[in-house]
């Protein structure tokens, strides 16, 4: 399966997608982020930020450590 995640609004489809509602999806990308700086939705505007983001996204997708 390929992840396609251009732009912010990508990301935040992709984060319902993987908490399964938009409310845990919007409290993901608003909350600090231990490996980011900062919260997802910031490091996501960032220079290559974005990848680090669904990064992270995938592996929580598939149940592997972050």
């Amino acid at each position: 399966m390929s992840i396609q995640v251009k732009n912010v609004a990508d990301l935040e489809a992709y984060a319902v997608k993987v908490f399964g509602d938009s409310e845990r999806a919007r409290q993901w990308l608003q909350s600090p982020h231990r490996l980011l700086d900062g919260s997802p939705a910031h490091c996501a505007i960032q220079p290559d930020g974005l990848e680090k983001v669904v990064a992270i996204l995938v592996k929580i997708e598939h149940g592997l450590p972050v």
